[in-house]
């Protein structure tokens, strides 16, 4: 797994389409500097000299000029036989940064683009339409922002794993660490489960109108939520997984025993809600392990070690 810093990842965009790019971005940087001095003295009271602003104007779009362009003249310069890859130097951080911004200029632009629609163009907007418009723009702006921070956590996440999980197979096979390790749900996230669960509990009480009876599909909503919240907590707080020197013991509302000869071969793999672990039996059958437990990497680091690694 490599680190950081030296993360590699290929670029597939041909110089069409970066130049197209990069005009979409002149062209929408010429747009702000068009519109925004009319904006900042009608909205915000804040005039600006014509020569001052000319000045910031044209710095504006001469940076986003050389940056958008920038990345379309090296292909163009280096030419499709040279491999298109380079290095990125940019830490979670910045990226996270980088991420809240444009989530944060995409609220702004949202907040105010209505008012500026209705008064600079005359092109009045229902509030419902415009809600749901609002919200897919800044629903898009923060998918695209957040994908590449959350690619380069999930990198580190995985190296960070597979040293934890080599660390713990060599303790495990040279005799240092203990030869059982049992591995349950935070008792954190039990007790949050079941404080949500006293939340719906007490909810149509808190929400109640005085001298107003509570309606049944209050209560019915209410007390359903409430019970999935408790069963939840319950599973969680029976849920564990031990790992012997001969196998793997699982507890849930029923005991189940696997030894490692059955084990075809395992697994971390990503979903949605997280990294878990696949271990697939000889017979097709297929249990997972989520990421939630506790010392996560010493369960993979067991198993890893005493089952076959699946390679697809």
């Amino acid at each position: 797994m490599p680190k950081l810093s030296d993360l590699v990842w290929s670029t597939k965009l041909t110089p069409i389409v970066l130049g197209l790019r990069a005009a979409i971005l002149i062209a929408a940087a010429a747009f702000l500097t068009a519109e925004t001095r009319d904006y900042l003295a009608s909205r915000w009271d804040l005039p600006i000299s014509p020569q001052l602003y000319g000045l910031m104007a044209f710095l504006l779009i001469g940076i986003v000029g050389v940056l958008s362009t920038r990345r379309l003249f090296r292909e163009l310069r280096l030419g499709p036989e040279v491999p298109r890859q380079f290095t990125t130097k940019l830490t979670p951080l910045l990226l996270g940064l980088r991420a809240a911004a444009f989530i944060a200029l995409a609220a702004f632009l949202t907040i105010e683009g209505r008012d500026y629609l209705a008064s600079r163009w005359d092109l009045p907007i229902s509030p419902q339409i415009y809600g749901v418009l609002a919200f897919l723009f800044i629903g898009t702006v923060a998918s695209l922002s957040m994908q590449r921070f959350l690619r380069e956590l999930r990198a580190d996440a995985d190296f960070r794993l597979a040293q934890q999980a080599q660390v713990a197979a060599r303790q495990l096979k040279g005799g240092e660490g203990s030869s059982e390790t049992v591995h349950k749900y935070p008792w954190l996230l039990r007790w949050f489960l079941a404080f949500f669960g006293l939340i719906f509990v007490a909810a149509p009480y808190l929400s109640a109108d005085p001298g107003k009876p509570i309606a049944i599909a209050t209560y019915v909503v209410a007390f359903v939520i409430a019970f999935v919240f408790f069963a939840t907590a319950l599973y969680m707080s029976i849920y564990s997984v031990t790992i012997k020197h001969d196998g793997i013991v699982i507890n849930a509302f029923r005991k189940r025993e696997i030894a490692f000869p059955d084990v075809k071969d395992s697994k971390v793999v990503w979903t949605q809600y997280g990294r878990i672990i696949v271990v697939r039996l000889k017979d097709g059958e297929v249990f997972r392990f989520g990421g939630r437990l506790t010392d996560f990497s010493t369960l993979w680091g067991a198993l890893s070690a005493q089952t076959p690694a699946r390679t697809d």
